[in-house]
C-alpha cells in the first residue's frame, strides 16, 4: 500500500515557489505562467494541473503532497540538520563563553590581589628579616671591636701603671 501524505495549504503556499519546480518537472505539460496566476494557492493549483493533465482532482491533490513531502524531506536531510546543530552549538559555545568570562574574571582579578597582596607580605618580611640580620651583625662587629679595644686598652694600660 503507497504511503499517503497530508497536504498543508498554509506549508504549501510558504514552499511554493521551491514546488513550482518539482511541479513542473512532475508534468512538464502544464504552462508554467498559469502555475504561477495560482499565487500558491493549493486549491487553485490542483485545479489548473487537474485541468491541463486530465488527471482527477484527488490524484493530483495526493501527488502534490507527495511532492510536498518530497521537498520537505530534501530540506530535513542530514546536511540540513547538521547545519542547524552547528548553528545550535554555535549558539551554545557563545553563551557558555560569556558565562566563563564573566564567573571567571572577577575570580581571576581576585586572586590576582591576593597574589599581589602575598607577594608584597613575603617582601616586607624578607626585608625585615635583611634589616634584622645587618642589625645583628652590627651589633656583633661592634662587640668585638669594643671587647679589642678592651683588651687592648688593658694591654697598654696595664703597662703605663708599672
Amino acid at each position: 500500500m503507497p504511503a499517503t501524505y497530508t497536504l498543508s495549504a498554509a506549508d504549501f503556499s510558504r514552499d511554493f515557489d521551491a514546488l513550482k519546480g518539482l511541479i513542473l518537472s512532475e508534468w512538464p505539460d502544464i504552462e508554467a505562467g498559469a502555475l504561477d496566476a495560482t499565487d500558491g494557492e493549493v486549491d487553485e493549483v490542483v485545479r489548473v494541473v487537474a485541468e491541463q493533465t486530465d488527471h482527477s482532482r484527488t490524484l493530483v491533490r495526493d501527488q502534490l503532497a507527495e511532492l510536498q513531502h518530497i521537498h520537505n524531506k530534501s530540506n530535513n536531510g542530514p546536511s540540513v540538520q547538521i547545519e542547524r546543530m552547528l548553528n545550535r552549538l554555535e549558539t551554545r559555545v557563545n553563551e557558555l563563553s560569556g558565562q566563563v568570562k564573566d564567573e571567571l574574571v572577577p575570580q581571576a582579578r581576585k586572586r590576582a590581589v591576593e597574589l599581589r597582596d602575598e607577594a608584597r607580605e613575603r617582601a616586607m618580611a624578607a626585608k625585615d628579616q635583611v634589616e634584622e640580620k645587618v642589625h645583628e651583625n652590627l651589633l656583633v662587629s661592634l662587640l668585638i671591636a669594643v671587647g679589642f679595644g678592651f683588651i687592648i686598652g688593658l694591654l697598654l694600660g696595664g703597662s703605663r701603671g708599672r
